[in-house]
């Protein structure tokens, strides 16, 4: 989704702003469920490299594009739990 987002503001002469978020991250925090958690935050990391290969892809782009990649906040991380006892 956010490759094809890409090509449609491309020819906009005064630039577009994009914002893709990664929210069920959140989701899989609150959730403590570790497969899914890291799932979600691969699949962010995998539209994070979309945009830097974007970007790389023209000299222009280089010079005109701003990236900003943060944290909408922190859920304070993972019970540690002994699976045995499940």
């Amino acid at each position: 989704m956010t490759r094809a987002t890409l090509d449609i503001p491309e020819n906009d002469r005064e630039g577009f702003f994009l914002m893709v978020e990664g929210s069920r991250v959140d989701w899989a925090n609150h959730a403590n469920r570790f497969e899914y958690q890291l799932g979600e935050v691969l699949a962010f990391d995998d539209a994070v490299e979309t945009v830097l290969n974007w970007i790389n892809e023209k000299p222009l782009r280089k010079q005109e594009t701003l990236i900003i990649v943060v944290a909408d906040h922190d859920c304070g991380g993972f019970a540690v739990e002994n699976s045995d006892h499940a």
